[in-house]
């Protein structure tokens, strides 16, 4: 059984094929976006503007912390969120392969066998026929055979959807590195965040441990009558402030761990162990090199993706406007009927049938009334893009702007951590000695207290202002996919995820 044997059936479908091929594309030809990116920085020094290339694709190993480097690979190959968007890129691959099937015939087969009896009373020729013995009244039928149905895309309708379909796929993959990039400086966050408590928790217990043996000095004084009451009752006020700040660093530090771990696609309180041994925060170099701000748009996952559904739906308005063409459509069918199953493969069994259709709209409101939605909806689009130009832009400026702050910070409390520290150890002479009195002891100590917890706070913020920085300078995904496409040019590579 063939289908399709007769020569002028093929050249029939050959010649519209061909003609499919040839035909036109309606709709508005995608034109990438013109960049509007700013040329300089607002914030940054001369010596920063210089490419990332392999820094900012592997920022974290800057940190210089072999157990961040760890968590960060394990983070990315269980992460939940990850594994979604890994899903939503699966999905739009295989929605893309439906937009591309209606470009091939749709094949059927078919096998029926039917037992039928005429009525004697039944009102139609066959009836007679069977009344008067030239048919008969109970018989069967057997029939097999393949049918195909093709549209053919002379409008280019279906290209367009494929195109559309292509450009949704991308910017999944574009969400999937964006995600990816936000999983990343998640953990850091989280880890840095960690560290910084427990660097808070050592300054707060070092202080009690001071704190302690100056109250335990006072004491010994009150004793020896050197000393009123009135400083033990300070002294003690002092501890106690102190170490009423423990407990609530120590439950800072688990809750983190926590966090860590469900980041990791882990249950709570699986990296107490390895989070057990206490390390320094994180502290990053002085100088990032940050690129150019044309750069920045070419490396943001937000803003490829934005650009990307830009694409998807200026190619829905050329699907839109296809529905006001005609619709041609080829159908064909061979097989072979026969009313005796041992006859049905002999020759003169055989049947075919093709017919060309056409299919035009007359009332045509509703079709222009959806080119105007998907109009509508490009426009949307465009402006997400125009949207996620600038939110880039600002987030990197903004995060720039904070991390240089944050240093200058960081230098006047490190000066000031030095200065307090003279100040105790010269108070303690004095008041051994008897040259002051107690408070001054008391007030430097405090001071001291004070700056440092503030230095581990402002750390803390500087090491987690440079992970939002090379976020927002989109850096991170690129160590798990090295090429990085060009999005502006339309070259987007499709990268297995």
């Amino acid at each position: 059984m063939s289908l399709l044997i007769r020569s002028g059936v093929v050249r029939t479908a050959v010649l519209l094929g061909f003609t499919g091929f040839l035909g036109c594309t309606v709709g508005p030809d995608y034109q990438t976006p013109i960049e509007s990116a700013p040329t300089t920085w607002l914030t940054a020094a001369e010596e920063q503007v210089e490419p990332g290339g392999k820094v900012l694709a592997e920022w974290w190993t800057r940190l210089e912390d072999p157990l961040l480097n760890d968590l960060l690979q394990r983070a990315v190959a269980s992460n939940h969120d990850l594994r979604i968007a890994v899903a939503r890129v699966q999905e739009a691959r295989a929605l893309r392969r439906v937009a591309f099937s209606k470009h091939l015939p749709k094949i059927g087969a078919s096998a029926d066998t039917t037992r039928f009896r005429l009525s004697s009373n039944g009102v139609g020729v066959g009836s007679a026929a069977a009344e008067q013995g030239l048919v008969n009244q109970q018989d069967d039928f057997y029939q097999v055979g393949v049918d195909t149905t093709w549209e053919l895309d002379l409008f280019g309708g279906l290209r367009r959807a494929v195109e559309g379909a292509s450009a949704r796929l991308e910017a999944a993959q574009e969400d999937r590195r964006g995600v990816l990039l936000s999983v990343l400086a998640e953990v850091a966050t989280s880890y840095v965040e960690l560290r910084g408590a427990e660097r808070r928790l050592a300054v707060a217990e070092d202080n009690v441990r001071i704190q302690r043996a100056t109250l335990n000095l006072v004491a010994n004084k009150v004793k020896a009558g050197l000393a009123r009451r009135l400083e033990v009752d300070r002294a003690t006020a002092l501890l106690e402030t102190t170490r009423s700040a423990i407990p609530t660093l120590e439950a800072a530090k688990s809750t983190i761990a926590y966090r860590l771990a469900v980041l990791l696609g882990e249950p709570p309180g699986a990296l107490s162990a390895e989070l057990s041994t206490v390390r320094p925060v994180p502290l990053p170099p002085e100088l990032i090199p940050l690129g150019l701000p044309s750069e920045l748009l070419r490396r943001r996952p937000d803003v490829r993706a934005a650009e990307r559904r830009l694409a998807a739906a200026t190619a829905d308005i050329g699907v839109a406007v296809a529905e006001l063409y005609p619709r041609f459509l080829l159908t064909a069918a061979a097989g072979r009927e026969s009313g005796s199953a041992s006859d049905l493969f002999k020759a003169g069994s055989g049947s075919w049938l093709l017919q060309p259709s056409l299919r035009l709209p007359i009332f045509q409101r509703r079709i222009r009334a959806n080119i105007r939605a998907t109009e509508a909806r490009s426009d949307q689009a465009l402006a997400r893009y125009e949207q996620a130009v600038l939110l880039a832009v600002a987030e990197t400026e903004s995060a720039l702007v904070r991390y240089t702050r944050q240093m200058q910070t960081r230098a006047s409390l490190a000066e000031a951590v030095a200065a307090s520290q003279r100040a105790v150890d010269q108070a303690d002479v004095l008041y051994s000695r008897g040259l002051t009195d107690q408070l001054t002891v008391l007030d430097a100590q405090r001071v001291l207290n004070d700056v440092e917890d503030r230095l581990a706070v402002s750390d803390t913020a500087l090491a987690s202002g440079v992970v939002g920085l090379y976020k927002a300078l989109g850096g991170g995904w690129q160590s798990f996919e090295p090429e990085v496409p060009d999005v502006f040019s339309g070259n987007v590579a499709q990268t297995a995820p």
